[in-house]
C-alpha cells in the first residue's frame, strides 16, 4: 500500500473543504456532549445511572456514526454528499447494534485469551461499517467476515499506516493544527479502504 499516494490524495481532497469534513463530526460530537451534560446534571457526576444513560444514548448514535462513514465515502468518491446522510441508517439500527455487540464480544474474548489476539481482531474488524455500507442486505456475521477477509494480510500494514500519523496527532495538543489534522486523517483512512478494495480485487 502506497501511504504517500493515499496521504497526497487526502490532502488534495480536503483542500478548501475542511468544513465539509468537520460539519457532521461536530454535529455528532455536540449531540454526544449534550447527552452527557444532561445525564450528569440530572443524576450527578459520579452516578452509575448517568453513565448508563450516556452509554445508552451512545448506542443510539451508532447509525449517525455509520452515516458519517457513508458521508466520507461519498466525499472521497466525488459523489454528492449531504449532512442528511447522518440519518440514513436509523432504519437499520438493529443490525448495527448487533454488529457492534459481536465486534465487542470477539475482540474482548481475544484480549481475555491474550492481548495480541485482541489487537489483531480489533484491526480485522476495522472496516466492518465500510463493508456494511457497500454491501447492503447481509447479516451481521457476514459483515464481520467481509471485514476480516478484506483486512487479511493487511492488518499490520494498517497498523503502520495509523502510526504514521502520530506526529500530526501530537501536534493537535497545540489546538490549531487539529482543524486540519482531523479531516486529513479521516479522509486518508477512508481512501485507505478504497485502495484496499482495489488491491483485493487485483488479488482475486
Amino acid at each position: 500500500m502506497d501511504f504517500k499516494e493515499i496521504k497526497s490524495k487526502a490532502k488534495e481532497k480536503i483542500n478548501g473543504k475542511l468544513w465539509d469534513v468537520w460539519k457532521p463530526a461536530i454535529i455528532i460530537g455536540f449531540i454526544s456532549m449534550i447527552i452527557s451534560v444532561i445525564a450528569t446534571s440530572i443524576f450527578g457526576n459520579e452516578s452509575t445511572t448517568a453513565e448508563l444513560v450516556t452509554a445508552l444514548f451512545s448506542i443510539l448514535l451508532i447509525p449517525a456514526e455509520v452515516g458519517y462513514i457513508s458521508y466520507m465515502l461519498k466525499f472521497v468518491r466525488g459523489e454528492e454528499y449531504d449532512i442528511n446522510e447522518l440519518k440514513t441508517y436509523y432504519g437499520q439500527i438493529g443490525i448495527l447494534i448487533i454488529i457492534n455487540i459481536l465486534v465487542y464480544i470477539f475482540v474482548l474474548l481475544g484480549f481475555i485469551c491474550l492481548i495480541i489476539p485482541g489487537i489483531i481482531l480489533s484491526f480485522a474488524y476495522t472496516m466492518v461499517f465500510y463493508v456494511f455500507i457497500d454491501n447492503p442486505g447481509l447479516n451481521a456475521k457476514d459483515y464481520l467476515n467481509l471485514s476480516k477477509d478484506l483486512m487479511n494480510g493487511h492488518k499490520f500494514n494498517y497498523f503502520v499506516f495509523c502510526l504514521s500519523f502520530i506526529g500530526w496527532i501530537l501536534l493537535c495538543g497545540l489546538i490549531i493544527p487539529i482543524i486540519w489534522v482531523v479531516p486529513y486523517i479521516t479522509t486518508a483512512q477512508t481512501i485507505y479502504y478504497e485502495k484496499l478494495k482495489e488491491l483485493k480485487k487485483e488479488e482475486i
